[in-house]
């Protein structure tokens, strides 16, 4: 006669749950690593793609992305993040308006005066207050267009870094040419300025930001200080928050 075998006893329930508990401790990690991952190759190819379209706008207008000045940005103007989108998509607002050969004669930190910045509000006002054609198209998802986004800076938009949560702005900072490739703890005479974009929460320090673009390299001593030289001397850096989401950290996200 042969026998039936009954349901699972208590014991094998409690092994396989066991088993499956295991694995998921195993896998979890494995596949949270491989997204992150993911994420940061693809935010790679957006810096990257803002990169390329930046430098074709210094071989056609003469300087770094943005019609406001350096000392805009790290005062009352615009963020530089907001800089670099006013610049790439060839809009901005100005009373006066702008010749062409004013933006090909432009070096960085100078440029047509700006006015009612804080009146575009959208994608059409950004159009009609076009200078110049734009060197960028972004995507949907990479453009903030809220008017108060949760992280800062004013009613003009932002490329942001939206593939990790919460979308965080990527920060653009133009070099200071004046500076001959130097860094300095005081912003307004170091070849990067963090005020620049100190509008965000959260934002870059000075000290901070210096450690990101310090060419280590070219230094003897082993320590940042002033005069010690840095990447990109003559142009401009782009930072993503990377992962964790806070700028000036290991996992920072540059396009050097």
């Amino acid at each position: 006669m042969t026998s039936r075998r009954g349901a699972f006893t208590l014991i094998e329930m409690l092994v396989v749950v066991a088993v499956i508990i295991l694995l998921l401790g195993i896998l979890t990690p494995a596949i949270i690593g491989a997204r992150i991952e993911a994420a940061k190759a693809q935010t790679k190819v957006q810096i990257h793609s803002l990169v390329l379209a930046a430098e074709a706008y210094r071989t056609v207008m003469g300087s770094s992305p943005g019609p406001a000045s350096n000392g805009a940005m790290a005062g009352s103007g615009p963020t530089g993040a907001e800089n670099l989108v006013l610049g790439l998509l060839g809009c901005y607002k100005s009373g006066s308006g702008s010749a062409a050969s004013a933006w090909k004669n432009a070096t960085d930190g100078s440029g047509p005066t700006l006015d009612n910045l804080d009146q575009i509000n959208n994608m059409s006002e950004l159009q009609a207050s076009r200078r110049h054609d734009a060197f960028y198209t972004p995507s949907e998802k990479e453009l903030n267009t809220e008017s108060s986004p949760d992280y800062g800076g004013t009613p003009l938009w932002e490329f942001v870094d939206f593939r990790f949560s919460p979308e965080r702005p990527l920060l653009y900072f133009r070099a200071n040419l004046s500076a001959n490739g130097q860094w300095n703890n005081s912003g307004s005479q170091s070849a990067y300025n963090a005020a620049q974009n100190s509008d965000y929460d959260p934002t870059i320090s000075q000290n901070d930001l210096g450690k990101l673009v310090w060419n280590s390299e070219l230094d003897a001593n082993g320590s940042l200080g002033n005069g010690d030289r840095v990447y990109r001397p003559d142009s401009f850096i782009i930072i993503s928050a990377g992962p964790d989401r806070e700028f000036g950290t290991a996992d920072d996200l540059t396009n050097f």
